[in-house]
């Protein structure tokens, strides 16, 4: 059974009527409301592989897809060259500014066409 109450904040489904997470009023939704749902897995793990990176999930999956891609063999594209064919790839566009992390990790959002739910998506650039 879904849960009730939807976030007004991060649209996560909720079972109180104050989201625990942002701290603010739920809402019931509409009747016949369908809680969006996030992009498939295994179709960017499938394109992925073509670049020579395997895909892993990690958060919750409540607001977003949280993803990390790993360099998986020896001639892995580089990471301009991976996220370029995963967009064309997956009918995805980045949005917002690519933002380097801790230890080589280029942090990228990712809008697939079709999809209300963004694909936060961690790139473990490969060593040249």
């Amino acid at each position: 059974m879904s849960e009730p109450y939807y976030c007004q904040g991060c649209g996560s489904p909720r079972r109180d009527p104050t989201c625990p997470r942002c701290i603010i009023p739920t809402f019931v939704p509409a009747e016949g409301w369908d809680n969006p749902v996030l992009p498939d897995v295994s179709e960017i793990r499938t394109a992925a592989r073509k670049y020579g990176y395997a895909i892993t999930e990690h958060g919750s999956r409540e607001r977003d897809l949280d993803l990390v891609a790993i360099p998986w063999i020896e001639d892995a594209a580089f990471y301009p060259e991976f996220l370029h064919g995963l967009c064309k790839d997956i009918d995805a566009v980045i949005v917002g500014q690519m933002e380097d992390k801790p230890h080589g990790r280029i942090a990228v959002s990712l809008q697939k066409r079709g999809w209300y739910r963004i694909i936060d998506l961690s790139v473990i650039a490969p060593i040249l």
